[in-house]
């Protein structure tokens, strides 16, 4: 689990110091102001150390599979490419929750990685991130074509389609997350199956195949299925990338209650989310559950680059302008009254 980002001249950043929550934490700005970078920036320091155990032992592989893990997941040309074109270096560290930490310098004219590490006391289960396409309706083949062909596809969706791979939990720990897929499935009118290497929704009287599935419907599917197998899992992280995409607003009100529901049930979550809908029901989902630790983040474009406002509560984010424009519509819309 992450506990914190300190990132200076990386991307579009020249400076940001993240603290994040353990359980559920909200990325909100504007198009082109880093949400996604910093999503993938926590989970390749995440990928990385959980690929490494005893890494004390092995720093120059744990340099190497960031460097790799960088590559595959942001495909830049080169590392040069993710140095602030302001500056040319750049360093990137993290701090987990077990408290462990990793730093990396680099500059524009790198071809390798050195790390700082402080050793770990424990892992945490494999990290994931659910990018803004599914990939459920076209599963069959996909995970071998992405490990085997020069497709335009970052690591991300392999990683995804891996953990997809996996058979589904039985026995206790199936009972554990049983409440929850139960709450999904019957959102989706019908229970996901993995057979022949295929995903279907199973309903009292068929079964779809998911190219015949709503694409909302995917998405809720993918998170049952991605619990039932269990990688999804407590002490695990959990990126999403707009999830609320191509989900109507009933669904979004059944998915803020998941995602708080999840955080309870100790998987730290950080989204990243363009929805003021989807932003204002998880603030009243949290408000049913005060217990689960929440963290905001805004980021704002300035001329040198983008500036991170954070806080425990929405108001202490200042200004989330990426939702600028749903509040001036609604005034907008009452000024025709």
């Amino acid at each position: 689990m992450l506990q914190s980002l300190e990132i200076k001249n990386f991307t579009v950043f020249e400076e940001a110091n993240l603290e994040f929550s353990a359980g559920l934490n909200i990325i909100v700005g504007e198009n082109g102001t880093g949400k996604s970078q910093l999503l993938k920036l926590g989970y390749v320091f995440l990928r990385t150390e959980h690929a490494n155990p005893d890494m004390n032992t092995r720093i120059q592989n744990m340099g190497a599979a960031f460097f790799r893990a960088f590559m595959e997941v942001y495909q830049p040309e080169s590392l040069a490419h993710l140095v602030n074109h302001l500056h040319s270096e750049c360093t990137v560290s993290a701090h987990f929750l077990n408290d462990s930490a990793l730093s990396f310098t680099f500059s524009k004219q790198a071809k390798t990685i050195t790390p700082e590490y402080e050793p770990d006391a424990m892992r945490f289960p494999k990290p994931l991130f659910i990018p803004t396409r599914e990939i459920m309706s076209v599963y069959p083949g996909f995970a071998g074509a992405l490990r085997n062909r020069e497709l335009a596809f970052d690591a991300t969706f392999l990683d995804l389609a891996e953990a997809l791979e996996l058979t589904a939990l039985k026995g206790q720990r199936a009972e554990q997350i049983k409440g929850v897929v139960d709450v999904l499935e019957h959102q989706m009118k019908g229970r996901v199956i993995f057979k022949n290497s295929r995903f279907y929704i199973a309903t009292d009287h068929e079964m779809l195949e998911m190219p015949l599935v709503a694409e909302g419907i995917r998405k809720i599917a993918m998170l049952a299925y991605l619990l039932k197998n269990g990688s999804i899992q407590k002490g695990s992280t959990l990126f999403w990338d707009e999830p609320e995409s191509n989900l109507n607003p009933k669904m979004m009100v059944q998915l803020a209650e998941t995602l708080v529901t999840l955080s309870s049930m100790g998987i730290q979550i950080v989204i990243a989310s363009h929805s003021l809908f989807l932003l204002r029901e998880l603030e009243i989902q949290l408000a049913r559950n005060p217990e689960v630790p929440i963290r905001y983040f805004a980021l704002k474009p300035e001329k040198n680059g983008v500036l991170v406002s954070q806080g425990d509560k929405i108001e202490e984010v200042d200004p989330i302008t990426a939702l600028d424009a749903d509040l001036e519509q609604s005034e907008r819309y009452l000024e025709l009254e």
